[in-house]
């Protein structure tokens, strides 16, 4: 899978979404704008930017699969 660069897009990690419950994270996708220090800057379709910790994310395929070992 490799790690998360710059233009991927990325979802929530299936343990964070396990652990808050909410179809909202469940549902989150986020393009990366910007990789600094373990931390990711991510563009949501709607225009928001929201900077998250890479550790809480995993990639996805261009088809919508989640790309995450479990």
């Amino acid at each position: 899978m490799g790690k998360i660069q710059v233009g991927d897009m990325v979802a929530f990690r299936r343990e964070v979404v396990i652990r808050c419950n909410s179809r909202g994270i469940a549902d989150f996708r986020g393009t990366v704008t910007d990789v600094c220090d373990g931390w990711l800057f991510l563009r949501e379709g709607c225009g928001r930017i929201r900077v998250m910790p890479a550790s809480s994310m995993c990639k996805v395929a261009r088809n919508g699969v989640v790309l995450e070992l479990v």
